[in-house]
């Protein structure tokens, strides 16, 4: 009985796994996505940059999407781990920052 629900145990995890890889790159493509939802209007206002229309164009969004994804999945297919955190703390204060000034764009 104890090979079975070890054997059962293990399933989960592997099925868990593979999950996570595969909801993983998607999460991190809406991640991308949000923060451009944030630095647009911010930029656009502060004048970094202009879009041709005004309006930013939702190709920029889907862009931003697939190629978080695309750049993700295949990281979190090989299991490179990192040991430092900078980088999400990097981009977390970028994201806090330029929602700091969000208020001041609209």
């Amino acid at each position: 009985a104890l090979s079975v629900v070890s054997k059962a145990q293990l399933d989960r995890q592997r099925f868990a796994t593979r999950v996570l890889a595969v909801l993983s790159p998607i999460l991190i493509g809406a991640l991308a996505v949000l923060f451009d939802l944030v630095l647009e209007p911010v930029a656009i206002r502060f004048d970094y940059w202009a879009w041709e229309d005004v309006v930013v164009p939702s190709r920029n969004y889907l862009s931003w999407f697939l190629i978080s994804v695309g750049v993700s999945a295949p990281l979190s297919a090989v299991k490179i781990r990192t040991t430092t955190r900078l980088p999400t703390y990097y981009v977390a204060v970028q994201f806090l920052f330029m929602l700091s000034l969000l208020p001041l764009s609209l």
